[in-house]
């Protein structure tokens, strides 16, 4: 599992050890691409990803 937000590199590197506890690793996304590509954007706000999970 791999979290992908649309936040910085150094605030993703604080989240997934603080708020994740290290349990999985968090990708930066800063242009949005895979957000959009999964179509998991936040329907109000479309440059923040929503909490999905594929499988």
């Amino acid at each position: 599992m791999i979290g992908v937000s649309h936040d910085n590199i150094d605030t993703l590197k604080k989240f997934s050890v603080g708020e994740c506890r290290s349990k999985f690793p968090v990708a930066a996304d800063a242009d949005s691409k895979i957000i959009k590509s999964y179509d998991a954007s936040m329907p109000m706000k479309a440059s923040m990803a929503n909490r999905v999970s594929y499988m």
